[in-house]
């Protein structure tokens, strides 16, 4: 399986790390643990780990630099994993409105090895707007 990573921006262009580098991605829709019913209390969040190396260093230092914001138009952007296999899509996941939870980015010396790790989730107000795709 093979894993793009798209982040879409309205006033910074847009962020690609390609299958080369994209290790796993984690879809998860999430609600209380204590909800009795269907909650309103929704949360969609992609987790995105990934390989950094010199190819991917520019890349990684813009999600740097949009998980370091805290106002503006930028900070909410579209978010698109696609898994393919063969090149054709098995699976598309696209955020519409989605902000920067986390980031880091985790450095082994001893097996000169770098990884970057994105927890990115919908703004609450339009989870109906997420899209899960298939080929």
């Amino acid at each position: 399986m093979e894993i793009e990573l798209q982040i879409l921006s309205i006033e910074n262009g847009e962020i690609i790390i390609t299958e080369k580098y994209i290790k796993s991605c984690k879809f998860q829709y999430d609600t209380p643990d204590t909800a009795s019913m269907k909650s309103n209390e929704i949360n969609v969040k992609l987790i995105i780990e990934g390989e950094l190396k010199k190819e991917t260093s520019e890349e990684a230092k813009k999600i740097a630099q949009w998980a370091l914001m805290k106002t503006g138009k930028d900070v909410y952007r579209k978010v698109i994993v696609f898994m393919k296999d063969n090149d054709e899509i098995v699976r598309e996941f696209e955020l519409s409105q989605a902000f920067a939870i986390d980031y880091e980015e985790n450095y082994y010396k001893e097996a000169n090895l770098t990884l970057f790790k994105l927890l990115v989730a919908q703004k609450r107000d339009k989870i109906e707007e997420v899209k899960v795709r298939d080929k």
